[in-house]
């Protein structure tokens, strides 16, 4: 049966390849050619989409599982923050950042919605009765909500890679992942986490530093 390896917006034509350690690493375009194309912000500037970040793949008896690579742990400059959160229909808006790693741990949960935003441009809406994991971002046309899915009968963990104008999403250490361009006010670095319910977490946030030219 097909399987989509990326239930995000913007990925396209993944290549592989085995590295020095017998690690199978994958590469992905990180942007489509589609009618939307047109009205990437970038284009005024002179370029167009990306390229992921590495991901190690793991097969884990008929699941792939994508992870980003352990030398991306070099890139973290600074930890913003470490700590236990815990919610119970309340907002948390505590965290701040553009080039961030955010780590999630979920030690419990019960509800009926949690939510992610990312620089009130970008959600994660996790619908826990569900299943069923949305992405949701402004459009690149007119900024009105359009939503990528996937089904995800529990949610464990989270590992969120944020750049500039990328995001990508490890769900459950790699079962699933979900990568999109979004294009936020630059001023706008609030991230925040809101709960229809009842949620103990672990919360772990890195400030990145570049990739060494």
């Amino acid at each position: 049966a097909f399987v989509e390896l990326d239930h995000g917006f913007d990925f396209y034509a993944p290549q592989t390849f085995e590295d020095a350690q017998g690690r199978r690493i994958m590469y992905a375009w990180m942007g489509l050619t589609d009618e939307h194309e047109a009205y990437q912000p970038t284009i005024k500037n002179g370029w167009i989409h990306g390229l992921t970040l590495p991901r190690e793949l793991a097969l884990k008896g008929n699941k792939l599982y994508q992870k980003p690579v352990e030398e991306l742990k070099q890139l973290r400059k600074s930890t913003d923050f470490n700590g236990q959160v815990s919610l119970e229909n309340e907002k948390w808006s505590d965290l701040t950042g553009s080039i961030s790693e955010l780590a999630i741990d979920i030690q419990q949960l019960n509800v009926k919605m949690l939510s992610i935003t990312i620089r009130d441009n970008l959600k994660l809406i996790y619908h826990q009765d569900q299943g069923l994991l949305n992405l949701e971002r402004k459009t690149f046309k007119d900024g009105t909500p359009e939503t990528r899915s996937c089904e995800l009968a529990s949610l464990r963990k989270l590992h969120i890679f944020i750049d500039t104008s990328s995001v990508e999403v490890f769900l459950n250490d790699g079962e699933e992942v979900m990568t999109a361009r979004f294009f936020a006010d630059p001023a706008e670095q609030k991230i925040s986490v809101s709960a229809n319910g009842q949620v103990e977490m672990f919360i772990e946030k890195w400030s990145l530093q570049a990739f060494p030219k």
